[in-house]
């Protein structure tokens, strides 16, 4: 059935033969997860015929309403709109507190699930770039979310004759938490990287470190979100 799935993959809304602007249509149809929200446990939830939340969840229930993951992980999968789902779900620390319960528990996919499942690419494109220290969490926007390389250094050549070069102090298991990153030798306090910025070749340096850095960030160091 997979119905959380397709409302989030498809997000087809009836109204579009009498919305004046096409991108009006486009803007609220790109809002229908909204409609799965479970406001009471935080969810997407998928609903019966008469618009009801179907009963009995289990958000660490792999398959059904869901594909290839549980509702923990699809809940997650409002990237287009990340701070728009923050808000619907009580705010920030509620987020972090889920984020971080996620990241706590063991892979489903160790006993069922799909070991090796390879997707055409996307599992070992998503391996490469996430190892390398920044991913393109929504496609279409041109950024890169800064995450935590896995090398010490790592360097980029690409086809303009432009190289990207990756440097990572502090590169050890036990330090999870990027403290600094520097983009050309200047700090850098933006949640992400532009592909404006990457084509025209970089440094990147990031220093990681045991515990969390306490960072004020302003609206404009935030990744894309429809709303906010």
């Amino acid at each position: 059935m997979a119905i959380v799935k397709k409302t989030l993959a498809h997000l087809i809304v009836a109204l579009i033969n009498i919305l004046p602007v096409i991108n009006r249509f486009s803007y609220f149809r790109s809002l229908n997860y909204r409609q799965l929200v479970d406001k009471t446990s935080g969810f997407l939830r998928s609903k019966n015929a008469k618009g009801h939340f179907r009963p009995n969840i289990d958000a660490l229930n792999w398959g059904e309403d869901y594909t290839e993951g549980s509702s923990y992980q699809n809940s997650f999968a409002c990237y287009h709109d990340i701070l728009g789902y923050i808000r619907l779900i009580g705010g920030k620390d509620v987020f972090a507190k889920r984020l971080e319960n996620l990241c706590n528990q063991d892979p489903q996919f160790q006993v069922h699930g799909y070991p090796g499942d390879e997707d055409n690419g996307s599992m070992s494109s998503s391996y490469l770039l996430n190892s390398l220290g920044f991913y393109p969490v929504t496609p279409g926007t041109g950024q890169y979310l800064i995450g935590i390389p896995n090398f010490d250094k790592a360097c980029l050549y690409l086809p303009n004759g432009k190289h990207i070069t990756i440097n990572c102090k502090g590169n050890v298991p036990q330090y999870q938490f990027v403290h600094h990153v520097h983009y050309n030798h200047q700090a850098y306090h933006k949640l992400y990287l532009t592909h404006e910025d990457h084509i025209q070749g970089c440094q990147l340096d990031f220093q990681l470190g045991l515990v969390p850095p306490h960072h004020h960030y302003s609206s404009s160091d935030l990744p894309y979100s429809l709303t906010t």
